[in-house]
Formats: structure tokens, C-alpha cells, sequence
């Protein structure tokens, strides 16, 4: 028996560990470096989007228009056409616009037109004037929408540890 109680006596007690603090960690509403971080970067990103918001708004408004491109097609000194090439010189497009190209008979123009993007169309007008009502509906037009309720008495809801909140909490199609 003494030999137990001097082998208790020479052990080291364990440190705790873990747990409750006073005053320890962050303090409340303090960000870490890593928010701050990201903070600063959004609002940069804000900026440089404000900046630009004509021209982002002229570029998503030609995409609801649809867009047109010009291109002239050129004949080599042997009369065979080359592959078309897209015209981006403004001067140039504004010229055939106003019909001021010569027509030499070595090149001549083609106009192509997209399609207006119907997703660009559908994203202004929600945000210009909110997202349109999303009405719910029953399988066939016009029914009801089906609701299944489930009851559950007290005491087994208590057994199994139901949760007998209102909300829906299946995770599942009713």
C-alpha cells in the first residue's frame, strides 16, 4: 500500500488543455488579415467596375442587340478570293456604312450578324426592374399544389430525437 501512494505522489500531473479562456482569442467584430485582405480587394473591384460602367453597359446592351460584324474579302492578283478578315479599323467600317468605299472589284464586304443573347436580355431587365414573379403550380395547369403532413406523436418524436419544428426538414421531394 505505501508503495501505490508513493507512485501517485511522483507523477506529473497533466496540464489542461483546450477549453474556455478569459480573454483569449480575437476580439469581437475584429477582422483578421485575411478579411481585411479580401475587404480591400472587393472594394478596389467595386471602384474599377464603376469606373468602366458605360462602357460595360454599351458592351452588355450590343449583346442584347446582337452583334454585327463587317468583313471584306480581297482577290489575289490571280482573281482567287482570300479568307475573309474581320474589319476593326473604325475609320474603314464607318466608310462603308456611309458608302464612301471605292469598289475597285479587287475586294468587296459581307455582313454578318449573332443572334441578340437572350440570358444578357433577361439579366438587364431583372435588374432594371426585378425578377419576375415565379408562379408555383400543381402537375396540371390550374391544380392545386399537393402538401403531405406528417404527424408524429410526442412521445415517439421524443424517443427517436425528431425534430418537431414547423419547417420543412426532409431534404427529400414531399
Amino acid at each position: 500500500m505505501p508503495q501505490t501512494i508513493e507512485k501517485l505522489k511522483t507523477k506529473p500531473v497533466p496540464k489542461k488543455r483546450g477549453g474556455f479562456r478569459l480573454g483569449s482569442g480575437r476580439k469581437k467584430g475584429k477582422r483578421d488579415a485575411k478579411q481585411l485582405e479580401k475587404m480591400r480587394t472587393l472594394e478596389e473591384y467595386k471602384a474599377r467596375v464603376q469606373r468602366s460602367v458605360d462602357v460595360l453597359f454599351n458592351a452588355q446592351m450590343q449583346l442584347v442587340r446582337g452583334c454585327s460584324y463587317l468583313y471584306r474579302i480581297d482577290k489575289d492578283e490571280k482573281g482567287r478570293k482570300q479568307k475573309a478578315s474581320l474589319v476593326t479599323n473604325a475609320d474603314e467600317i464607318a466608310d462603308y456604312l456611309e458608302g464612301k468605299f471605292e469598289d475597285d472589284g479587287d475586294s468587296y464586304y459581307l455582313i454578318t450578324t449573332d443572334k441578340p443573347n437572350t440570358v444578357t436580355i433577361s439579366d438587364m431587365l431583372d435588374r432594371a426592374f426585378g425578377k419576375a414573379a415565379q408562379p408555383l403550380r400543381g402537375e396540371n395547369e390550374g391544380d392545386a399544389i399537393k402538401v403531405r403532413v406528417i404527424t408524429v406523436d410526442t412521445a415517439i418524436a421524443q424517443k427517436y430525437d425528431l425534430d418537431t419544428s414547423t419547417k420543412d426538414n426532409s431534404g427529400g421531394s414531399p
